[in-house]
């Protein structure tokens, strides 16, 4: 890579890193903003697919927050086949499933969500990323209960809160609680 080429790619990953930071902050117009300059940048650089790849699961996770779900599913299969031609991709491939998935149970293609929230947690736990594997479970949770199997939906968000409580990650706890309320009827 040249140095002009190394220059762009490192200004590129520091939008990347700046667009992260900001949907963070829930400022999701403004990493949308910044991970659109990142990608315009890395498509200059031909050997960049798996960091533009990681842009389109930063804008497939702004999207699903922003409950732009058939948007979130674009650039989460776009992202998916990326990665498909790099080596060493599977944390990265299963975070594109994980944002596909959540998009396709808001969307109500259950069978298709339930096959791309296997294979991200199956991944995501398999290499100890518990906020993962928590995300991977609570939204399995949704989709049973989408699927009146509140068994399963009670079990899976259970699950999801000891991992959120693993990686004191206050927001998930409190969220699968949320749920659980929902789920299990007051007596």
């Amino acid at each position: 890579m040249k140095a002009t080429q190394q220059q762009i790619h490192r200004k590129a990953l520091a939008r990347l890193r700046m667009a992260r930071d900001r949907i963070a902050r829930a400022d999701y117009a403004s990493a949308i903003a910044f991970l659109r300059s990142a990608l315009r940048q890395l498509e200059k650089d031909p050997g960049s697919s798996f960091d533009r790849a990681l842009c389109y699961i930063e804008l497939a996770r702004c999207h699903n927050l922003q409950g732009d779900h058939e948007m979130a599913v674009t650039y989460a299969q776009w992202a998916k086949n990326l990665l498909r031609r790099e080596w060493n991709s599977a944390l990265a491939l299963a975070d594109a499933n994980l944002e596909l998935g959540t998009a396709l149970v808001r969307l109500g293609d259950l069978q298709s969500a339930q096959r791309h929230l296997a294979s991200a947690y199956e991944t995501v736990s398999a290499r100890g990323a518990w906020a993962k594997a928590g995300a991977c479970l609570e939204n399995i949770g949704l989709l049973a209960k989408q699927q009146e199997q509140i068994v399963r939906a009670i079990n899976a968000l259970n699950a999801a809160k000891r991992m959120y409580r693993q990686v004191e990650d206050v927001a998930g706890v409190l969220r699968t609680d949320h749920h659980l309320r929902e789920l299990i009827p007051k007596e």
